[in-house]
Parts: structure tokens; sequence; C-alpha cells
């Protein structure tokens, strides 16, 4: 996900995917890795001291 701290972001033309903002605020970005199973799926970079519930989707 990404947290900007502005409204207006672009597209950097070099590579066509980064996010930047107009005005050189900054932002916050956060992924997880996921294992896709039969069942639930597994959070695989989620920390074990974690207790909010997007630690466990299952």
């Amino acid at each position: 996900f990404l947290v900007p701290t502005t409204s207006e972001l672009e597209v950097d033309a070099g590579d066509g995917w980064t996010q930047l903002s107009v005005d050189g605020s900054r932002g916050a970005h956060a992924e997880h890795t996921l294992q896709v199973t039969d069942g639930a799926p597994i959070i695989l970079t989620a920390r074990a001291d974690d207790p909010s519930p997007r630690s466990s989707l299952g």
C-alpha cells in the first residue's frame, strides 16, 4: 500500500511505475509476501510479535 502526504501524484516517466508526489512531499510504501494455499493464504513477511489482524488472514 502507498500512504502519500499529498493528493497529487505522478508516474515517473523513466520507469513508468514509480509514483512521485508533485510537490516533493514524502510518502510511505509497504507490502507483504503471501503464500497461496488450498486454505487461507499465509503472510510470509508478517512479524510474529504483531498482534494486528493483518498479521494473519486465516
